[in-house]
């Protein structure tokens, strides 16, 4: 339930004597209200909005598809309950609407902005237990006891235990009688009051000044050049919600032209592409916006995930100067409850714990250091050879129909042809996915089921290599379009061409590692229902084009090489320390020569160590993967060190200048 008309008054809405049954309406130009009933007013509103829908309905816009409507609005109340509010919600949305607004945004955007520095962002910003332990608890602009007389027992909970209650506000009500303290302040002073507030506890010296530094963001300058989404337009330096294609560079395009200073860019990848990716900010503009990383994570919690997330931590840092700062999400998942992986803190009723990518996001956290040591190491050789695998068919929350099958070797060969005149004998169900609903029916194979989520078949061979895939694909219904596998190694590796997929919003190359998918290349190419295509897959070497109708689609090298062994040193200028950050993704050890440069060094240096087994997962029960500390003794300017398989390792070694 929403907070604002809680309490002793809430009763009102409801059975109250003075409750209306009618509603009062004013015609255009009129000046006199008159009653209508309940039922006559919602006929009214309702031929209002569908005739404003149609009148005000838009198809496109510069181009684009946006099916919407700007001429209806929604604007809802804190009266209304959750339930109310999502079928609202869903029922303007189903209509096009996009103006849809609620009073709560307004009443509490300021709490998000002003208590967000210490408590966190949103209207319930803590535990109202929590009152019960405070020693002094100031209430300004509410009357709290009248509106809200649950959670103000624990107000009075913590004025018996000895606590002082304050409550500044223009009127005396319940809260004032309670209080220990009314302050009436006259009515709009209430931002110059907390100034005052402000500054008597800053001259005086009487704030909680560790607190302050290290819990909240109050020491943040705000610099003169800075401006807010309301100088810009309303863009707000946070619309890159992947790491490439289309909408990607849309947002940093606009950016640019706006002149934000940060860019929130976030994406959520296979340990594949974060191992490949390490020197993605390499080449960023160091004179254009600045990165703010504030969402990415491996898609998972094993080990490995983490072990994958450390190795591109070592690029963001050597980057430093672009990413200004990065952001694991998400952040805590319910044990008993959990929507997807990866999460960094777990818990349930009666505990809580950290993952594996907890352990190594702390690790790096606790040893950033002030600046970037040049270092280098040698790099794994790029990856020669051929793409192979079977082909295979699926489809996603889609029914589609395949055809004429055919796959054909670089010499001409034919080495898989289907008109599916016959049977599916030449196909399998791959286990591991959606089962789905496959028939032979009018001479093409047909999935049905638009509930299954890739109920992959696959026919041929893992060692094919260098072929042609071609295949005919109808879209029948669903939400999507056509997957078109090749390189199939079994259900967790292969590549797909997505045709249609997103909500049907765009088409990719996805290649799955693992299980885990990333996305090689992609354009906006939507599919129609009931329209026969011809799709064409060419594979050589590690080269892939596709054709879609005899026209061209695009192509891409498949060649990034995904490097285990990755490193990167700091300079931590307090400690006098240079902090050596090695990360081996691979399963076996390195023994590893490193080489400090010229100055003096201690013999000693200080270790912390993460490893694990590549599956290994900290529960509430067992954490497999925790630091352990230790010593180096024989540290030099030059020295050899084996890093053990799977793991993340620190030096903290002392110099002399």
């Amino acid at each position: 339930m929403a907070g604002c008309a809680q309490g002793v008054g809430h009763l009102q809405l409801t059975t109250g004597e003075s409750r209306r049954h009618q509603v009062l309406y004013r015609r255009p130009y009129g000046t006199d209200w008159e009653p209508l009933d309940l039922d006559t007013a919602l006929d009214m509103v309702t031929e209002r909005v569908i005739r404003t829908r149609r009148e005000t309905w838009q198809w496109e816009q510069d181009g684009i598809r946006v099916n919407r409507t700007l001429g209806p609005a929604s604007l809802g109340g804190a009266t209304l309950d959750n339930e109310e509010n999502y079928l609202i919600k869903k029922r303007f949305t189903a209509l096009g609407v996009v103006q849809v607004e609620n009073q709560a945004r307004v009443c509490h955007s300021s709490t998000v902005a002003g208590l967000g520095t210490s408590f966190g962002r949103g209207g319930a910003t803590t535990f109202l237990q929590d009152l019960q332990h405070c020693d002094c608890i100031v209430i300004e602009g509410s009357n709290f006891a009248e509106a809200h007389p649950v959670g103000f027992q624990w107000v009075m909970e913590a004025k018996a235990r000895g606590a002082k209650v304050i409550h500044v506000d223009p009127r005396f009500t319940r809260t004032s009688a309670l209080a220990d303290l009314h302050v009436p302040i006259r009515a709009g002073s209430d931002i110059g009051f907390l100034g005052g507030v402000i500054n008597h506890v800053l001259s005086n010296e009487l704030d909680f000044r560790e607190y302050v530094l290290e819990y909240t963001n109050a020491a943040t300058l705000v610099g003169e050049e800075f401006r807010a989404t309301e100088d810009l337009a309303g863009i707000f330096s946070g619309l890159c919600p992947d790491d490439s294609g289309q909408t990607f560079d849309r947002a940093w395009a606009l950016n640019r032209a706006a002149g934000v200073d940060m860019v929130d860019e976030h994406y959520y990848n296979s340990p594949q592409w974060f191992l490949e990716n390490n020197q993605r900010y390499d080449t960023y503009d160091r004179s254009g916006p600045k990165v703010f990383l504030g969402e990415y994570a491996s898609q998972d919690n094993k080990w490995y995930n983490s072990l994958t997330e450390a190795a591109y931590m070592t690029g963001l840092e050597r980057n430093a100067d672009v990413v200004e700062l990065a952001s694991y999400a998400p952040l805590l998942a319910n044990e008993n409850a959990v929507q997807w992986r990866p999460d960094m803190i777990w818990f349930d009723n009666s505990s809580s714990w950290g993952s594996t990518s907890y352990e190594s996001q702390k690790l790096f956290m606790n040893n950033v250091g002030d600046e970037v040591v040049p270092s280098r190491a040698s790099a794994t050789p790029a990856p020669n050879e051929p793409i192979s695998g079977a082909v295979g068919l699926s489809t996603w929350a889609t029914s589609a129909a395949y055809d004429d099958v055919k796959v054909t070797a670089a010499d001409g060969s034919t080495l898989l042809s289907d008109d599916f005149s016959g049977d599916d004998g030449q196909w399998t169900k791959a286990t591991g996915t959606g089962t789905g609903s496959w028939t032979v029916r009018d001479g093409a194979y047909v999935q049905s089921d638009t509930a299954a989520e890739n109920p992959m078949v696959t026919a041929g061979d893992k060692a094919w290599r260098d072929y042609d895939l071609r295949v005919k694909a109808t879209k029948k219904s669903g939400k999507e379009g056509f997957l078109i596998a090749f390189g199939v190694k079994d259900t967790g590796n292969y590549s797909w061409w997505n045709l249609g997929g997103w909500g049907n919003t765009r088409s990719a190359v996805e290649k799955a590692v693992g299980g885990a998918k990333q996305t090689m290349t992609e354009d906006g190419t939507k599919i129609e229902t009931g329209r026969a295509y011809d799709a064409r897959v060419e594979v050589r070497g590690r080269q892939v084009t596709r054709y879609l109708d005899g026209k061209k689609w695009g192509g891409f090298t498949d060649d990034k090489v995904a490097e285990p062994f990755r490193h990167v040193v700091t300079r931590d200028k307090a400690t006098g320390e240079l902090i050596v950050k090695v990360v081996n993704a691979q399963s076996a050890a390195a023994r590893t020569r490193i080489d400090l440069g010229g100055g003096t060094v201690a013999r000693t240096a200080r270790l912390t160590t993460l490893q694990g087994a590549p599956d290994a997962v900290n529960t509430a029960s067992e954490q497999p993967v925790t630091p352990v500390r230790s010593k180096l003794d024989g540290v030099a300017n030059t020295f050899t060190y084996t890093f053990p398989a799977d793991s993340v390792t620190f030096m903290r070694i002392k110099t002399k200048r």
